[in-house]
């Protein structure tokens, strides 16, 4: 399974310091529990280790007010129907 590379714990965006607070990135998920296919669908949609982390990790009204990272291990198939939404941008 692919797991967050250790670089990325250490990289930081050239961003200023007041928005890296305010952007706090969560990327101490625990991959063990994702299904693999969800994790890859979620870093070739959005792009990064980073984006994707924090997609898994923000509460969702589909998933009532859960995240994707909650829902993944019981669920899988609720998280790849979100992801394809998201990919060919069916919002409603």
């Amino acid at each position: 399974m692919a797991a967050i590379s250790d670089s990325l714990r250490l990289r930081r965006p050239c961003l200023a310091p007041q928005t890296l607070r305010r952007q706090r990135y969560n990327v101490n998920m625990n991959l063990e529990a994702l299904s693999p296919t969800v994790w890859q669908h979620a870093l070739a949609l959005f792009g990064s280790e980073i984006k994707a982390a924090r997609w898994m990790t923000t509460r969702l009204s589909e998933l009532g007010e859960m995240t994707p990272e909650e829902v993944v291990s019981e669920n899988p198939e609720a998280v790849e129907a979100i992801l394809d939404r998201i990919e060919y941008g069916v919002f409603a």
